[in-house]
């Protein structure tokens, strides 16, 4: 072999040998980069927890219904006398008996007594002269269903009332009669406490904590929604008895020659239209009271796309409607009483002011004078 094949192969043996390096070097600072990155990835990860541990640590855990600024409840209910309930009807008058049945809706839980739709509805009854004063007595308890509500009914007609208006809830197809199988429903829809190691480590992290009861408090409303739609299986028992004692209470009270109208209260949850879960539902009991040939009216459109916080007695905590809730409920009943001519065309009121909805949006408008809105119609 020649020197200069010699020089040759040696020069091409340096050069692969420097290529093999380089590509060992390259492949060595490849790995060290993503263990670097993962370290770092990793160290970033572990810094934020310790952040939002402390920052957790640091916030007040305890609760205080005092201290809430959702609970504005009044210290206590104050109830008139028996004697001074319907204040417009006298001895030997005669005058228009409206019967009110149903649940703790229909009961006023969570508002002052003077605020219960009932007793608001009593008072837009008595509004003009030259008709017959008018009393609302109300036959309603707190966890009953309809079939309760047919209990109640029968005490109702003793009064001799013109008129019963039966409030329904979308809970009052639950059977308590058999409550094992809704009891168990209902306790799934709500956030369930830790339990074994993730118990302990609730305990010791709050980073913990709140992951969990997030994630709790979203399954729970997922379940409960749940639970209002297994109500109203056809194989329910419970959605069963609602049917049937609707037919009873109108055959009741036909037989007796008394009006019956019903007002359906929607669930005071989430009200945005897209969101709102229990369309199906009203559509269900709108199906059972046009089969019965009973007369409704359903409150979801006048309730839709409102604020939760301002109809719920206490937000977040209890659902009943508040005082707002109580006083939309009963504009919205007292129309359609006199628009299905339940109502005599004379307790229609005379005396009215303008639309309320125009004032407020020019105020709007002169409070934010970028705004661009459609007037409200009235």
């Amino acid at each position: 072999m020649s020197d200069e094949e010699k020089k040759l192969k040696l020069a091409v043996k340096r050069d692969e040998d420097t290529r093999i390096s380089k590509k060992r070097r390259a492949s060595s600072g490849s790995s060290g980069g993503l263990v670097g990155k993962v370290g770092l990835l990793v160290f970033t990860l572990l810094l934020c927890l310790v952040c939002a541990e402390v920052v957790l640590r640091g916030q007040k855990s305890e609760f205080s219904i005092a201290t809430d600024p959702n609970y504005d409840r009044q210290e206590r209910n104050y109830y008139p006398a028996e004697g001074r309930q319907n204040p417009w009807i006298r001895e030997g008058e005669e005058y228009l008996r409206v019967a009110v049945v149903g649940d703790s809706f229909t009961n006023g839980a969570g508002v002052p007594y003077q605020d219960k739709y009932a007793v608001r509805l009593e008072n837009l009854l008595n509004l003009n002269d030259g008709v017959p004063p008018a009393a609302v007595k109300i036959w309603a308890k707190g966890g009953t269903s309809t079939y309760d509500h047919y209990r109640y009914l029968e005490h109702a007609v003793e009064w001799e009332p013109d008129i019963v208006i039966l409030g329904i809830c979308l809970n009052d197809a639950e059977d308590h009669q058999k409550n094992q199988t809704h009891s168990a429903w209902r306790a799934d829809g709500l956030p369930k406490p830790p339990e074994g190691f993730m118990k302990w480590l609730t305990s010791w992290s709050k980073v913990a904590s709140f992951v969990y009861t997030k994630k709790e408090v979203v399954r729970a409303m997922k379940s409960h929604e749940q639970y209002y739609q297994k109500l109203y299986q056809e194989d329910y028992h419970g959605y069963k008895k609602f049917q049937g004692f609707l037919g009873e209470m109108k055959k009741e009270l036909d037989k007796r020659d008394i009006k019956f109208f019903v007002m359906i209260w929607p669930l005071l949850g989430d009200l945005k239209t897209e969101n709102y879960s229990f369309h199906n539902i009203h559509e269900i009991v709108h199906g059972v009271l046009d089969g019965y040939g009973i007369p409704y009216v359903d409150l979801l459109p006048a309730f839709i796309g409102k604020s939760s916080t301002r109809l719920q007695a206490i937000p977040y905590v209890d659902g009943h409607p508040s005082e707002i809730g109580q006083r939309i409920a009963t504009e919205v009943l007292y129309r359609a009483l006199i628009e299905q001519k339940i109502l005599p065309a004379g307790y229609a009121a005379q005396h009215k002011g303008g639309p309320i909805a125009g004032d407020y949006s020019r105020w709007y408008k002169k409070l934010n004078p970028t705004l661009v809105e459609d007037e409200p119609k009235p």
